[in-house]
């Protein structure tokens, strides 16, 4: 819920190569599998993401979701 249009549609293009369902699927992982405790590990196994500041303004919102 804390993801403006403009992130999203940053993320989807940045990170998910413009593949909307692949970032919904990110989302409901975030929302319903990952753990506060090892959501970082987590992503970093499943996702690739390149050092960007999409990427870093994602990790900064999940660590608020966690926080």
């Amino acid at each position: 819920d804390s993801i403006s249009l403009f992130q999203r549609l940053n993320f989807i293009q940045e990170l998910f190569d413009g593949n909307a369902e692949d970032f919904s699927q990110f989302i409901e992982f975030i929302d319903f599998e990952a753990t506060p405790a090892q959501w970082k590990s987590e992503i970093g196994m499943r996702y690739d993401f390149p050092e960007s500041a999409a990427s870093q303004e994602l990790i900064l919102l999940i660590e608020r979701k966690f926080s």
